[in-house]
């Protein structure tokens, strides 16, 4: 029998430091999403801050710290880990601008939660907590992604003929 031997899923901490947030307590956080994301096996390949006055409200980062970052994950990351809950159009224009998934803290978590549970009770607890969360991501995709052809028009989404 030949053994499998899966690589870890290579991931990046970002964080933007807000104004209010000192150093120390910037890298205790970014130190606790590395313990979430060691939870749930991925190898933490690096860390990427940025400071600003606020959240970009496209993608979280400045554009140049996208760019950067976009560098950074074509190094060997494969998904990116956002130290702030952010919202799914950043998390999607994000994707889209670096290169490969992006989670956000809650989604991490919630991640957890959904691996380790157990009983039935609590798989549907978790379950009913990620398509809470889920929902609002999966119609920002559908938006992004636009109607697909002519036939989704008109009254009900049904074509004419």
């Amino acid at each position: 029998m030949q053994e499998v031997n899966h690589k870890p899923t290579r991931a990046v901490v970002a964080a933007v430091q807000l104004p209010g947030v000192s150093d120390v307590e910037l890298e205790a956080s970014l130190a606790e999403l590395r313990q979430l994301a060691k939870t749930l096996g991925f190898e933490v390949v690096g860390k990427f801050t940025q400071k600003r006055a606020g959240f970009d409200s496209t993608a979280y980062l400045g554009l140049g710290k996208r760019q950067e970052l976009r560098s950074l994950v074509q190094e060997g990351a494969d998904i990116v880990l956002v130290d702030h809950e952010i919202s799914p159009s950043q998390a999607h224009n994000l994707e889209k601008e670096i290169g490969c998934e992006v989670m956000d803290r809650t989604m991490v978590i919630l991640e957890i939660f959904h691996r380790h549970a157990r009983s039935r009770a609590a798989r549907a607890q978790v379950e009913i907590a990620r398509l809470g969360y889920m929902g609002p991501r999966l119609r920002e995709a559908a938006k992004q992604a636009g109607p697909k052809d002519r036939a989704r028009s008109g009254t009900g989404g049904r074509s004419g003929g």
